[in-house]
């Protein structure tokens, strides 16, 4: 059933589009609405945890929430930051891009997500809730997007570790 719902909620997300400008994405439908619906997705908590997510590779970005990503004015990317094991600190750049009328404020938080030991999940058993996880740092708390504008936003990422689920 998954198929036929996504289907449904593009389909949507598009028409909306398309009812605001007459104009293509500039990165193509495709990839506008992979945006659109990992921007606006539920993140999954991991075993009843309140301090781990389920990793992107196991679930995705989350639960689809369609009417968030139709009515959602913001785009946020890249939609994803892969934070590297093998050095300790690295630092991202995000695009936060305000289609709407009005300013949108957002209060930026981050919960981590379970490590992936890849060569592990070969064998099915590749997510490991001991291990250390990527922490997102961010320097200003709270943003404001003006309408029509976008706003390019440093955060640093490294490895912490978190103690029990």
């Amino acid at each position: 059933m998954a198929a036929p719902y996504m289907a449904g909620v593009i389909a949507l997300w598009k028409e909306s589009i398309k009812k605001q400008t007459s104009k293509k994405p500039k990165e193509g439908w495709i990839q506008a609405a992979h945006i659109a619906l990992k921007n606006t997705a539920r993140p999954l908590a991991y075993k009843g945890s309140e301090k781990l997510m389920w990793p992107p590779v196991k679930v995705g970005a989350g639960v689809v929430q369609a009417y968030n990503a139709v009515v959602n004015k913001v785009k946020i990317t890249p939609t994803q930051l892969l934070v590297r094991t093998d050095v300790t600190s690295q630092l991202f750049n995000l695009s936060i891009s305000n289609i709407g009328e009005s300013d949108v404020t957002y209060r930026l938080t981050h919960k981590p997500g379970v490590t992936v030991n890849l060569p592990m999940t070969w064998y099915g058993d590749g997510f490991d809730d001991q291990l250390p996880v990527a922490q997102v740092a961010v320097v200003k708390k709270q943003i404001t997007v003006p309408a029509k504008s976008k706003i390019d936003l440093g955060v640093s990422g490294r490895q912490v570790t978190v103690v029990g689920p």
